[in-house]
């Protein structure tokens, strides 16, 4: 587990250091404005239906294929083309429809839009939509690779992604042609998909089965649908979750909408490191132990994220304007957009700690088959989230979106923690670090400041570290959770 967890952080940062990248020169040529605005409705229109197929297959499609596989490999190549197949169906089902109902569509995600942001959004997610069989075909394939333990297709994914985005980006303005950043999306999918099927082809990976019995198929469909049914609602309600948070964001204004991208990036950096790697790892391999097992594991990687998830999500909030001013305060980013994603990001940073670790205990709840409890706790979690959003968002305009992200991330963990019954092992470390946090925000009052704003971070960044490190050493339980990065022998 440990090695596949190395493999993913290492894919992540790649990923995450290229996303910096064309984040940086995205927000330069384009700013909030309304090129920028329309891309990024479109590529909610695109990936709220196609993330509504793939996000909990995974959790089912993986321990079944490995059972599958142990049981016969002809059993479990039957389980992956009947599921290509089914993708391959409801894939262009999607395109069809993006392409003849993208008005209507739009006018669901984003009541708001002007006249022109709306047209450009309507050719941007039509072209887009060409590229959504390839997208669930390849994640369907890398579920496979992962199933295998091999993680790498996974990991460097995003960053195909980030590198077709960012040329697309660069010959939309040196063509003052904004429909080209929507076929960067395209084209690194065409690429992917091309990629990962001579790879899987080449590994053996993707033989079709050599005998196909009716009765073998029915079976395994039945094992999947049985697996799957007490997640079947949780791909409506994260996507709806989405598509509410984009509407809100339509109707506070057109630089909301982009400012809410530039937000998540940076809060999304510390699932995407950290969470993703471990969750996924966590599918790969807790499948074969026991309830004891799985819950020690899940109580040390909980300790382990505490102590990293909660002093950054307080960095982010005691440091919000400077970090976003020196990532992004170039170009056509001005200071109201600096002014909007700080405003965001700030509220995102309460709860950015709880949606770090309730990721990875969702992920221990679905190891353990307890599928109706992640339900139910993600029912509870995105409704907070959806009705803050609905109710408030004329009251605090941009930072409503991320006080609803932090209330969706306190709820999941709270109870997440509640339904795995850990909160008796992790409530001390909570509370030290907690009371580290209140040191922190008074040490904090006394914050570099100088001309420069990258000497004036990376100054706060030293104090932080010098802070948080002496702090650690101090209390024998965060230095026994720190110990397990260090240990070599550690999963």
């Amino acid at each position: 587990m440990k090695k596949a967890i190395i493999s993913l952080v290492s894919g992540n940062l790649i990923s995450k250091g290229m996303g910096l990248i064309r984040e940086i020169i995205v927000a330069a040529l384009f700013g909030t404005g309304y090129i920028n605005g329309a891309y990024r409705v479109a590529q909610t229109g695109t990936l709220v239906p196609v993330n509504f197929l793939v996000s909990d297959s995974l959790t089912a499609f993986i321990p079944l294929y490995k059972i599958f596989y142990r049981d016969n490999k002809n059993k479990a190549q039957l389980f992956f083309w009947s599921m290509q197949l089914l993708f391959l169906f409801f894939s262009l089902i999607l395109t069809v429809s993006a392409v003849f109902f993208v008005q209507e569509w739009l006018e669901i995600i984003a009541p708001g839009l002007d006249t022109t942001t709306r047209d450009l959004s309507k050719d941007m997610l039509i072209v887009m939509s060409f590229g959504i069989p390839l997208y669930l075909s390849s994640a369907l394939i890398n579920y496979v690779e992962v199933a295998h333990d091999d993680f790498f297709p996974m990991s460097v994914r995003p960053s195909v992604q980030n590198v077709g985005m960012l040329i697309g980006a660069v010959v939309s303005y040196f063509l003052k042609n904004p429909i080209y950043l929507a076929w960067g999306f395209t084209a690194s999918y065409i690429y992917f998909f091309v990629w990962v099927l001579i790879r899987g082809v080449r590994k053996g990976l993707l033989d079709f089965p050599t005998i196909i019995e009716w009765g073998i198929l029915k079976s395994v469909v039945k094992n999947f649908w049985k697996t799957l049914r007490p997640l079947i609602l949780l791909p409506v309600m994260n996507q709806g979750n989405i598509a509410v948070e984009r509407a809100v964001a339509t109707l506070i204004s057109i630089t909301a909408v982009s400012a809410l991208d530039y937000a998540k990036f940076i809060t999304e950096t510390l699932i995407l490191v950290v969470s993703t790697p471990v969750a996924l790892a966590g599918l790969a391999s807790w499948g074969g132990l026991n309830e004891n097992e799985i819950k020690k594991m899940l109580v040390k990687a909980v300790n382990l994220l505490m102590l990293f998830s909660i002093p950054f999500s307080l960095f982010l909030y005691v440091h919000s304007e400077l970090i976003v001013a020196v990532l992004f305060q170039r170009g056509k980013f001005d200071s109201s957009s600096i002014s909007t994603t700080s405003n965001i990001l700030q509220g995102m940073s309460f709860g950015l700690w709880a949606n770090v670790i309730g990721y990875v205990l969702i992920k221990g709840l679905n190891a353990r088959l307890k599928n109706m409890s992640v339900m139910i706790i993600m029912a509870i979690s995105l409704s907070g989230n959806m009705i803050f959003n609905l109710m408030y968002h004329e009251y605090f305009r941009e930072a409503t979106l991320g006080y609803g992200y932090s209330i969706y991330g306190v709820l999941m963990f709270l109870s997440s923690v509640i339904a795995l019954n850990i909160y008796k092992e992790i409530t001390a470390r909570l509370l030290i670090i907690f009371s580290g946090c209140l040191l922190y925000i008074l040490l904090s009052r006394f914050e570099f400041n100088v001309h420069s704003s990258i000497i004036s971070l990376m100054l706060n960044c030293g104090v932080f570290v010098s802070f948080w490190g002496l702090y650690t050493m101090l209390f024998p339980q965060l230095r026994g959770s720190l110990s397990l990065i260090l240990n070599k022998k550690g999963s």
